[in-house]
């Protein structure tokens, strides 16, 4: 089995796993919802978004009142440890905000590029 994972829970809280930005799109029209950035694995971040009772946690519902009735794919990419996940989230949110993908069939591709864009500013920058 490949797919093995250990999630580590300390003191009762789940251990981080690494640097992640991720982004919310609407599955039918390619509209970027949100842009958000966790050291959390990218599968329990969005399910906090989705089932906590807590504001803190469950962001999406603020900014996306019908993100329960809605399709929405979470593309989720892995940053280096070195870089800082809020200033690409930031760069990603300008770049993004009211925009849409060119192709909803293939958005990963178009977000994975913008990331990796965004990672490179935030590299130069520091």
């Amino acid at each position: 089995m490949t797919d093995s994972r250990i999630v580590r829970v300390r003191g009762g809280k789940v251990e981080p796993t690494g640097s992640w930005v991720y982004l919310w799109v609407d599955e039918r029209d390619g509209s970027v919802v949100y842009v958000g950035a966790t050291p959390y694995d990218p599968e329990l971040r969005t399910h906090l978004h989705l089932a906590s009772d807590d504001p803190a946690l469950a962001r999406i519902r603020e900014h996306v009142p019908d993100a329960d009735e809605r399709d929405l794919d979470v593309h989720s990419f892995p940053l280096p440890t070195a870089v800082s996940r809020s200033a690409v989230r930031d760069i990603l949110f300008e770049h993004w905000r009211g925009r849409t993908v060119q192709d909803p069939a293939d958005a990963h591709a178009e977000l994975r590029a913008s990331v990796r864009l965004a990672t490179e500013q935030v590299l130069e920058q520091e």
